[in-house]
């Protein structure tokens, strides 16, 4: 049963963690890009911005299941507005004006779209099965996959492992809220 104990105020919480998980997990996403462009047939059907935006969207989704383990509906909205709307700001600040409003609507629109299509599925493979299908971070790496035009099975594991890690690490994050 998770502690009950108040979080800290969701304005506070989220954007350091929102900002470590971009320069930990997004930025660094280059060498799982990389992986995409050496196996794909000519140049890769997602940019490297568009492959750091899936990045980004399925973290926070990972991030907001955690938050809602723990704490509820709740907070769970209060924290993830304060997370998304920090994300936005961030990417929206680096890119050129006339970019940055059709990326502030995009944004939105895309990250309602990848919450519905993620939020059905499991975000483990229940044990002693080997049944993939519907478990997130198979699903991601498969979609990255087929974004990317990469038909690769080691090169979709890889990023399955990755993408696992960060289910992982957003979970244990989400934990980290709770007052010691």
């Amino acid at each position: 049963m998770p502690d009950q104990s108040k979080p800290p105020a969701p304005e506070s919480a989220a954007p350091p963690i929102v900002a470590s998980f971009i320069s930990e997990w997004v930025v660094c996403s280059e060498k799982e890009y990389t992986l995409l462009t050496e196996f794909a047939e000519g140049v890769p059907k997602i940019s490297l911005f568009d492959f750091q935006m899936e990045t980004l969207i399925y973290g926070l989704h990972c991030l907001d299941r955690g938050v809602f383990a723990y704490f509820g509906d709740g907070y769970r909205t209060a924290f993830m507005s304060e997370a998304f709307a920090f994300a936005c700001g961030m990417f929206a600040e680096v890119l050129p004006e006339p970019q940055r409003q059709q990326f502030l609507e995009e944004f939105d629109r895309h990250c309602a779209t990848r919450h519905l299509e993620y939020g059905v599925m499991k975000p483990l493979m229940a044990e002693g099965t080997s049944a993939m299908r519907n478990v997130l971070p198979y699903e991601f790496s498969k979609r990255l996959c087929i974004d990317a035009g990469v038909f690769n099975p080691p090169v979709q594991i890889a990023l399955m492992e990755w993408s696992g890690e960060i289910m992982t690490t957003m979970l244990k994050v989400a934990g980290t809220l709770l007052p010691h």
